[in-house]
């Protein structure tokens, strides 16, 4: 302990010891215990640590590191995280599907569901970088390397001013932004893919991180990717085969690189770059006999993304700070598919092309009061082509848009830090549509008693950005989304409305949270939804409002965890051009239930959970006159449903601990324990005997993983 002055000393401390020095409002100092062992009495600056005003006011929401925030968000830290069912790798997008609100209809991450919400209206961000691919093995696990994401916070609603996009939600990730002093590495593997990731300490004020991630489809096959490919490729080009010709060969592989570079200047000015790679690539050949002779050919389909961020962060003193950044994307979608019978090449493409600008600056009056505001630029170019040989067909569009965006936002707290009020507005401005949209922000936290607390949050917003499905065979039938900018034609932009009320119990270990909501979405394009009935390939713009509740009890008690969750949601389309006008929507997941238990005992980790939703909406063909032989006749659409989904998994993770500085990590999962057969969709279509026949695409089976890991 120091004296008034700061003095310090200390005695019987080793060399290799490391030191903290820290004092209330300002950043944690570590350093070598030799480096103090000098004649000369070293000063060392301490950094004031602007705080948000915030507070967690439900912890472990779910399992260790999951918490609910005052402003309404879920915060996931995963320096300290538990265990999730199924999980041995602190996937993002997939844990977060464990929350109420938060699921995916196809069990895939690029194909996640906010609130009732379609993927592409969900704001992903890295390090503030939008991601526009968020799915390896074309969906099934995270793109977003786990060992770099360290911290995420969730929005359903009352979303922030300064956050643009993502009329159904926002996943913000952050990778960690203090300098480390010490060298970290891991290396590890999977049955799906290895990877290995190093922190090092370049000087006292400067460290970088790497990390790399690659499948081992290149050196042998294991149960969990033949089970992840048979999932993904079914009803695909990948997968098919007819009487004149069938595929023998498929290569298949994933990768990605990240980086992340931290410099601080001085003890308030902080530099941190970012780069990011992302591939998927399938490589498929095709036989087929014509005439005499056997030809072979070879169809492909490769998604990348690169991206890379300049972030400033200047702290000017202990009440304002400001943050810049700077950031470009690039995206692309291609595919190469050969119809040997027919003698044609299909080449198709998708690719964006994304800069963006942003500088905000927050000033912390006292403890009751603070406000925000800043500046935003976007540009954002998106191309599309489609290429055939016979007959000729040479097709390419390309859109841009430049979007500006102020906003400004104060925080104001009680004085018995009981009730947390924070108000924002967003002023959007569209220059080539010409278009200016406002929108309000508001959450508000009232805390009744040391137990009880109640939440009302709300918020407008838009997004220029959209997933367009206008054939069944697009991109060989894998990814048969395409991105889209608006215009003022047949793709207008987004704008939703939202508002939501809730309330929040907590004692002993107990926490119960309860959230009743409204949204209401306009301005969606029917091609973005998916649609594989009478409605597949209309464009019509309309809207779709849900109403629903989300709810989970968790009870904590010793190193057992316990809890049970629960969402209702129902959900419906309006399009004036359908002779229905209102239907349920393809996303109608009317009632989710999930129950699950997490137990730790020192080095031991294990969790199981049952997860239960009713089935997906479906459309049947009429029982007589299906068909004219050229269009299948449909009953109204979405009038059925698919049979009810459940799933049972697990997961257990031990650490051994070799020494201070060598740990190693085994884990095993296991996904549908009980092997369940699930269908996620049906769909019809017509054979060469102009007969309807009936498609349906099944969830995983039972799917075990092995995990090994060591630390460094």
């Amino acid at each position: 302990i120091s004296d008034e002055k700061g003095y310090f000393k200390l005695d019987r401390v080793n060399k290799d010891d490391i030191i903290s020095i820290r004092h209330i409002g300002y950043k944690i100092v570590t350093e070598y215990a030799e480096k103090l062992n000098t004649k000369q009495c070293e000063t060392f600056f301490l950094e004031p640590k602007v705080e948000d005003l915030s507070e967690i006011i439900l912890t472990n929401y779910l399992t260790n590191g999951i918490n609910k925030v005052i402003d309404g968000s879920i915060s996931i830290n995963y320096k300290n995280f538990g265990t999730v069912p199924g999980l041995i790798e602190t996937d993002v997008l997939q844990t977060l599907q464990a929350i109420p609100g938060f699921q995916s209809v196809s069990e895939t991450v690029s194909h996640l569901n906010i609130r009732g919400g379609t993927h592409d209206q969900n704001l992903i961000l890295w390090d503030g970088i939008k991601i526009y691919q968020s799915g390896h093995f074309f969906g099934l696990i995270s793109t977003m390397n786990p060992r770099m994401t360290r911290r995420v916070s969730l929005y359903k609603n009352g979303t922030p001013a300064n956050y643009t996009d993502g009329v159904s939600g926002t996943v913000d990730m952050k990778t960690d932004y203090e300098v480390n002093r010490q060298l970290k590495a891991e290396l590890g593997m999977n049955f799906i893919n290895m990877d290995a990731f190093v922190d090092v300490p370049i000087r006292k004020n400067s460290s970088l991180q790497l990390a790399s991630r690659t499948s081992i489809s290149d050196y042998f096959n294991t149960p969990t990717y033949l089970e992840y490919f048979d999932r993904v490729f079914q009803n695909t080009d990948v997968l098919a085969s007819s009487n004149n010709s069938n595929t023998t060969n498929q290569k298949f592989d994933f990768h990605d690189f990240s980086l992340r570079w931290i410099y601080d200047f001085t003890e308030k000015d902080k530099l941190r770059v970012n780069f990011l790679h992302l591939s998927n690539a399938i490589v498929i050949s095709e036989n087929a006999f014509g005439g005499s002779l056997y030809s072979t050919r070879e169809s492909s389909l490769k998604q990348r993304n690169w991206s890379g961020g300049l972030n400033y962060s200047r702290i000017w003193n202990s009440k304002l700070k400001t943050d810049a950044q700077f950031y470009a994307n690039k995206y692309q979608l291609e595919a190469k598919n050969f119809d040997i019978l027919n003698e044609q090449i299909l080449i198709q493409g998708n690719e964006i092309l994304e800069t963006g600008f942003y500088v905000n600056s927050k000033y912390t009056l006292n403890d009751q009061l603070s406000f925000e505001g800043g500046y935003q630029l976007t540009e954002s170019g998106i191309s599309n082509s489609n290429k055939l040989n016979a007959p000729p067909v040479d097709e390419y569009e390309k859109d841009v848009i430049d979007e500006h965006g102020l906003f400004v936002s104060s925080t104001l707290a009680s004085k018995s830090q009981n009730t947390y009020l924070t108000v924002g507005l967003r002023s959007n401005f569209i220059s080539p549509l010409k278009k200016m949209i406002l929108e309000p922000r508001m959450s508000l936290n009232h805390r009744l008693n040391d137990k009880f607390s109640l939440q009302l949050l709300g918020e407008f917003k838009h997004q220029v950005t959209t997933l367009i499905t206008d054939s069944r065979d697009n991109f060989l039938g894998i990814e048969k989304r395409r991105w889209e900018l608006s215009n003022n034609d047949d793709i207008p932009v987004i704008k939703s409305k939202q508002i939501s009320l809730g309330g929040n119990y907590s004692h002993q270990g107990l926490m119960i949270n309860a959230e009743v909501y409204a949204k209401k979405v306009n301005g969606i394009n029917a091609l973005s939804q998916n649609f594989q009935n009478q409605y597949e390939f209309v464009s019509a713009t309309g809207n779709y409002f849900v109403k629903g509740l989300d709810f989970i009890i968790n009870n904590k008690f010793d190193d057992v965890s316990a809890w049970l969750s629960y969402s209702y949601a129902h959900n419906n389309y309006t399009f004036s051009d359908f002779s229905e006008k209102t239907f349920p929507s393809n996303l109608d997941i009317r009632h989710t239930f999930a129950l699950g238990t997490s137990y730790t005992l020192d080095n031991l980790k294990l969790s199981a959970g049952f997860h239960w939703r009713t089935g997906k909406p479906a459309t049947e063909p009429l029982e007589t006159n299906p068909t004219d032989g050229i269009h299948i006749f449909y009953r109204d659409a979405n009038s059925s449903n698919l049979d009810a989904y459940h799933r049972l998994d697990a997961s257990a993770i031990y650490d051994f601990n070799f020494s201070d500085r060598i740990k190693v990590e085994a884990g095993v999962s296991i996904l549908n324990v009980l092997n369940t057969k699930n269908i996620l969709n049906k769909y019809y279509y017509l054979d060469q005997n102009n007969e309807v026949k009936e498609a349906n695409e099944y969830a995983l089976r039972f799917t075990p993983n092995v995990a090994l890991r060591v630390f460094f």
